[in-house]
């Protein structure tokens, strides 16, 4: 079985499953996917955003994350704690290439 799992056009996205600790999730430019609004019961959530701009709805407060292009491209982190609605996207459709890990806390290991 292989550790990547692909979507197509027009909500594309490249799951990669390779870490059992953790989901990196790519989503190409003009990707329309989202994460769908949701929650969780039983562990905490850790965005970590490598490259690209990210829209992040967490409750009713909406935010815009973006990796720094001041040279350092330092990864972003959000947290998103348990029971909290939460769903994130591309910023922009015409952006650059979107790169974001996901990580749970205990591992939840789906």
């Amino acid at each position: 079985m292989s550790s990547l799992i692909t979507r197509s056009w027009p909500n594309a996205v490249i799951y990669d499953l390779t870490h059992p600790s953790h989901t990196k999730i790519t989503l190409p430019r003009g990707s329309t996917w989202s994460s769908g609004l949701h929650w969780h019961e039983t562990h905490i959530e850790y965005l970590r955003v490598l490259k690209g701009s990210v829209r992040v709805r967490l409750g009713d407060t909406f935010s815009i994350i973006s990796v720094s292009k001041a040279g350092d491209n330092k990864p972003v982190d959000v947290k998103v704690d348990q029971y909290q609605m939460h769903e994130w996207s591309r910023a922009d459709l015409d952006g650059e290439e979107v790169v974001v890990v996901e990580r749970t806390d205990p591992v939840d290991g789906e």
